[in-house]
């Protein structure tokens, strides 16, 4: 996701910066500074956060004493009681001196003659007249506020003394007014403030008491106690301050002043989330957010960021199909036929949208010249061959087979007798309850010729068959004799042949081997 680029304009406030808010988008975000202390307020200052103490004092007036009280400034000065014969002073509100800080009191004036004293009186602060001793109390002289006459050793009444009211001036800033009968002597403090300031705007007046004139130029106090400037004086303009901890070319660090000296705090810039990098630009202070890259160069997939993490899904060409192949290039997607051929001859190929590659066997495609063999189509190994098996004759003695290249024929078993006696006959036999055994053996009895007829003698029991054969070996056996010979087989009441020897048309021979029946194994 790219983030939406902020379209707001004017004056980058670092306390009130502009930030990404998933739900309201861009908008601006005051620096929060929590304060615990409300005469310690926090306040953001140039983006950090800053602690401002509440100054109640003055700092150029020393016996300020006002304080600050749940953030409020409760005003105060300094208290200055008098002591004993001691009056407050007129010339400082309280009777203390903001340039020193300190109590400043006016002691109690007595006057003093020959024969009378006045003493100032602790308890009262009063002064009250006291006999100098050697004096005559009977002495007494009309006296005033501004005059007084002493009586001198011999009682007599002296000369006026005018009161000095000059004299009984507390300090330099106190002015003595001429005397007053009734009132007597009356002071005026001096006020600095009507006096023509110093050039020097780093000087001002403030009364001293302590020195002649009363108005003396003291040096200005430019210092306010905010430990984050710097203070200073300039004769021609007065004070100056200037922050210590100012703003370098590189934006990206704001700087702000603490009781260890000056700090830079970076700029952070928090991205939206875990998808975005945030950077600050020095020459402005401003973040920037960049989306994390997750492209891939590749047009077949759609790539976005969750969690910090790339994300590429390919892009999905699936047309529910399943008899074409799909796949994306150059970011599109493309379908082409699923090839279904399966390189088997014999079989049908084609293509289902639901299953996709059918592969149908088809015999027709498999022919064979041999009708003997017979040929299948197998789905995956073509034409495959197989011997024909012929029907069964339902007969022992007659078998039927398949002849290469002309078909299924039927034929008779073949005995083969393996008795190397002459003049035995070896046939099948059909019936299986004379025999279990299908081939059978049958000994030939071979005699002199009689008008040469062949005569054949074999049990009633005897078949057709055997017979024939027999007919065969006696027509052999004749043929051996040199002319015609009767054969005659009987066959025992056990159904077994009896010996040949014991037939009466046997004639023996020396020369078997002359018998065509004969084998010699």
């Amino acid at each position: 996701m790219t983030p939406k680029a902020d379209t707001s304009s004017g004056t980058v406030d670092p306390c009130n910066p502009r930030v990404c808010d998933t739900t309201s988008g861009w908008i601006n975000k005051p620096v929060d500074c929590p304060t615990t202390d409300p005469c310690n307020p926090r306040s953001c200052v140039n983006g950090v956060c800053q602690t401002t103490p509440v100054i109640c004092k003055d700092p150029a007036n020393l016996c300020d004493t006002s304080t600050c009280v749940n953030g409020a400034c409760v005003p105060s000065t300094k208290t200055c009681t008098p002591g004993p014969c001691q009056t407050v002073d007129p010339t400082f509100a309280s009777s203390c001196n903001p340039t020193t800080g300190n109590c400043v009191f006016k002691s109690v004036i007595c006057q003093s003659g020959t024969c009378m004293n006045q003493q100032c009186n602790t308890q009262t602060n009063k002064c009250v007249d006291v006999l100098t001793p050697g004096c005559n109390t009977n002495c007494v002289c009309t006296n005033s506020k501004c005059s007084k006459m002493l009586c001198n050793a011999n009682n007599v009444c002296q000369s006026p003394i005018l009161t000095n009211c000059t004299a009984l001036a507390p300090d330099y800033c106190t002015l003595a007014n001429p005397c007053d009968d009734t009132l007597g002597c009356t002071f005026t403090p001096i006020d600095c403030s009507t006096k023509p300031p110093p050039t020097d705007k780093c000087k001002y007046l403030v009364a001293d008491p302590t020195a002649p004139g009363c108005c003396v130029q003291k040096d200005m106090v430019c210092n306010k106690g905010n430990p984050c400037k710097t203070y200073g004086c300039d004769p021609a303009t007065g004070c100056t301050e200037v922050d210590k901890c100012v703003q370098t070319t590189d934006k990206c660090k704001i700087p702000s002043c603490s009781s260890t000296g000056c700090i830079d705090t970076v700029v952070q810039c928090t991205p939206p989330d875990a998808c975005y990098t945030g950077t600050c630009d020095s020459s402005t202070g401003n973040c920037a957010y960049q989306a994390m890259k997750c492209d891939d160069n590749n047009a077949c997939t759609t790539d976005s960021c969750e969690n910090g993490q790339c994300k590429h899904v390919t892009l999905d060409c699936t047309d529910n199909d399943a008899c074409t192949v799909n796949s994306c290039v150059n970011g599109a997607c493309t379908t082409t036929p699923l090839p279904c051929d399966d390189s088997v001859a014999c079989t049908l190929d084609s293509c289902d949208p639901i299953t996709g590659c059918k592969h149908t066997p088809d015999n027709s495609f498999c022919s064979s010249p041999d009708p003997c063999v017979t040929l299948t189509c197998h789905a995956t190994k073509g034409c495959v061959s197989q011997n024909v098996t012929c029907p069964n004759t339902g007969k022992r003695c007659l078998v039927s087979s398949c002849v290469p290249y002309e078909g299924c024929s039927n034929s008779s078993v073949t005995c083969n007798s393996t008795d190397p006696a002459p003049c035995v006959f070896t046939h099948c036999e059909e019936d299986k309850e004379k025999s279990q055994d299908k081939c059978q053996t049958v000994v030939l009895t071979c005699a002199a010729p009689v008008d040469n007829t062949i005569v054949v003698a074999a049990a009633a029991a005897t078949s057709a068959a055997v017979i024939a054969g027999i007919i065969a070996a006696v027509v052999i056996c004749g043929g051996v004799a040199g002319g015609a010979a009767v054969a005659i087989a009987r066959r025992g009441d056990d159904g077994s042949m009896n010996n040949i020897a014991n037939n009466p048309l046997y004639i023996s021979t020396n020369n078997a081997a002359d018998n065509p029946l004969f084998h010699n194994n």
